[in-house]
């Protein structure tokens, strides 16, 4: 497995805590990116990641600057690239992205 190592300084401007589902990249609650987020952010919450919580910081930042430039019409694509909103639901829109980006705001203001 080739591991390549993160300099969390130097992110690339679209860089995100990604999930792949059915060879799309999702972005609601779910099955998406918001859902990492929803439970990274728990974590956090809980004291989970110690001393790697400064490191967590910009990567999550990043994530959710991804997730915002995909807003549209006041609600989400479901995935990367998506121009249209199919679903409003839970696992694809804005219900589940929702939850992730106010506990960020909550926690990083």
């Amino acid at each position: 497995m080739n591991k390549r190592k993160i300099d969390i300084n130097n992110l690339p401007p679209d860089f995100r805590l990604v999930y792949y589902f059915h060879k799309k990249e999702y972005l609601g609650g779910a099955h998406g990116l918001g859902g990492n987020l929803n439970i990274i952010l728990s974590a956090i919450k809980l004291n989970d990641f110690g001393p790697h919580l400064d490191q967590m910081i910009p990567l999550l930042r990043s994530s959710v600057i991804f997730l915002l430039r995909h807003l549209i019409n006041g609600n989400f694509a479901t995935s990367n690239g998506g121009t249209k909103v199919k679903l409003v639901h839970f696992c694809h829109g804005a219900p589940g992205i929702v939850p992730a980006l106010a506990k960020f705001a909550d926690m990083f203001p």
